[in-house]
């Protein structure tokens, strides 16, 4: 949270209690956390390693739009139209594939 300069102490709360309850966005939040640089000296340069994104369902991502006419089973679609998002398994709400535009649900976030 620092990373990004939040401050808000409700806002890294609730972001928090998302990545405890949910598999999905804490392991997405990792992969995350390893792609910034060392902050000291001493914990080396990581930037130069790829660390491969977390495989995640699209039913848990905040830019996932079920649908309409079959909501838990249906084929949805992505609303910021993720490059991951045009391969296959993709757009299955419980299908696992890898996305890097995946971000959590997060409370207050309209379905």
């Amino acid at each position: 949270m620092d990373a990004i300069i939040e401050t808000d102490p409700t806002a890294r709360a609730e972001y928090l209690k998302v990545c405890a309850s949910n598999p999905s966005a804490l392991a997405w939040t990792l992969a995350e956390l390893a792609k910034l640089p060392a902050q000291s000296p001493q914990a080396g340069n990581r930037s130069h390693h790829q660390t491969p994104t977390p495989k995640v369902c699209c039913r848990d991502c905040r830019h996932f739009v079920a649908s309409s006419t079959s909501p838990a089973a249906g084929l949805g679609r992505c609303s910021i139209n993720a490059p991951a998002s045009n391969r296959a398994p993709a757009l299955w709400p419980a299908a696992l594939h890898h996305c890097r535009d995946w971000r959590p649900i997060t409370e207050g976030d309209t379905p």
